[in-house]
Formats: structure tokens, sequence, C-alpha cells
């Protein structure tokens, strides 16, 4: 759901409403805005009040964002780590799908 809320391809939003309702789509527009701009804050999250503070969560916020939010710690270096680990990742995929094209074996290859 989330990568659905980020995704910026033309049929991303009817991941979350297929039937196309115009205002559920104003309002998934709205939501992923809001993702997109909370994902970007450079700050460190402790504290039901350091969400207040920053805008990511209101007292009302339901428990488990909130302890998603305490458990994120800092939104922006996350999303960095999950970049640099999926990066990574796609690396040594390359690097299997490359040895077993050439015929190498992974330990050949270094994996």
């Amino acid at each position: 759901i989330l990568v659905s809320l980020v995704h910026k391809e033309k049929d991303s939003p009817l991941m979350l409403d297929p039937s196309g309702n115009k205002k559920v789509q104003k309002e998934t527009s709205l939501c992923k805005e809001k993702i997109n701009v909370n994902l970007q804050k450079d700050v460190r999250i402790q504290f039901d009040e350091d969400m207040e503070r920053e805008g990511l969560a209101s007292s009302d916020a339901s428990l488990a964002l909130r302890r998603a939010l305490i458990k994120v710690a800092n939104p922006r270096k996350t999303l960095f780590a999950i970049r640099d680990i999926t990066g990574k990742l796609v690396e040594e995929l390359e690097k299997m799908r490359d040895a077993t094209k050439g015929g190498l074996t992974e330990e050949q290859v270094g994996i």
C-alpha cells in the first residue's frame, strides 16, 4: 500500500481505489503529498510530543501509527537506508544474473 501511495505511474491510484472515484482519488493524492513531505523530514522521533511538534501525527492518531513512527525514528535517514540496501540487493542480483549467463558459479563471481 505504501508503494502505491508514493508510486507515480498513471494507474497507481487505482490500486487503492479500483472504482476510480474522483473524491477518493483526491484524498489519495493528499495522502501521497503528506507522506512525501513527511518522509523528507530529518528529525528524530522518540516521543508522541515529537510527532505532534513535527506535524507527523496528531494526538488522536492510531497507536499503530505512533508506534511505527517511533520505530522509524528518523524518516529521512530510514528512507536513505532503505534506498542503499535496495541498491546493494540490485547489484548482487545483477552479478548473479550475469554469472548464470556466463556459466560462472557464484563462488567464481564472489557472491
